[in-house]
Formats: structure tokens, C-alpha cells, sequence
């Protein structure tokens, strides 16, 4: 399936001997977030892991001094997280760079186009407490069932 084998493309692009794509995507995402989605329940949220892997990404990022993560005064468990200088020097190095150059190439409709289909699978393919996702699409065939 195209979509597979691009999204396999994207993974591999990610893997570094810089940052793992885990990190990577938590770099990008602390990097574009409010201040108040800045904070590990902000990274759970938007990665659909649970806050004790996001924890865990908060804490090797600012091991390699990427960013800071310190305690918030509102309260013990919150913590204030923001980039440091190298982590925005190290998005300067980002291995998606080139398919956001990509991207940014596409004519305006089919940008949009393409914008509308990631979403509407974005939308559909939220994790859920289903063992696996049943794919459906022209082509691509279905998963074989599991046996009840």
C-alpha cells in the first residue's frame, strides 16, 4: 500500500544517530506547542501514550540538554518544559526538513486535498482499546480477522 510504504519512508528518515524518532517528533511538537501544552500531559496527549513514556521522553531530551523541564509552581507534578538553544539548533538538522520542502512544492488544491484525507485518517484511526485498527480502502485488501 503507497501510504505504508511513504509512512516507512518517513520512519527510517527519522532514525538518526542524533535523536531517535520518538524524540524527534517530541522535539517538533514541544517546539510548536502553547506554553500550556508544553508539559508532559501536553506530549501524551498528542503522541497517544500514556504520561510515564512521555515522561520518559521529557527526561532524555533534557539529559542531552535539549530542553529544560522544570517544576511549575502550580504544582509538584507539572513542569514547565522549554527548549533550550540547542534543542532549536538541533531541529535546524530535523530529517523531515525535506518533506516539509516537498510539501511546500504541491499546488495550493492538492495540498488542501491531501491536508483533508490526513486529517479525516487522523480522525478515524485515533487510538482506541481495540486490538488492532480493520483497514478498508480500494486495493488494499483487509486484515485477516482474529479467531474469536
Amino acid at each position: 500500500m503507497l501510504l505504508e510504504h511513504v509512512a516507512r519512508m518517513v520512519q527510517v528518515a527519522c532514525f538518526t544517530d542524533k535523536l531517535p524518532p520518538v524524540q524527534w517528533s517530541a522535539l517538533r511538537y514541544l517546539a510548536r506547542a502553547d506554553t500550556v501544552d508544553r508539559s508532559i500531559g501536553g506530549l501524551s496527549a498528542f503522541s497517544g501514550v500514556n504520561r510515564s513514556s512521555a515522561s520518559r521522553t521529557i527526561a532524555a531530551l533534557a539529559k542531552k540538554g535539549l530542553i529544560t523541564a522544570e517544576l511549575h509552581d502550580k504544582g509538584r507534578r507539572n513542569r514547565k518544559v522549554e527548549l533550550t538553544s540547542a534543542g532549536w539548533r538541533m531541529l535546524d538538522d530535523d530529517p523531515l526538513e525535506a518533506l516539509a520542502h516537498h510539501l511546500a512544492s504541491l499546488p495550493e488544491d492538492r495540498l488542501t486535498v491531501l491536508h483533508g484525507t490526513l486529517e479525516f485518517l487522523r480522525t478515524k484511526l485515533r487510538v482506541t482499546k481495540t486490538p488492532r485498527a480493520r483497514v478498508s480502502a480500494p486495493g488494499a485488501g483487509r486484515l485477516p480477522q482474529e479467531p474469536n
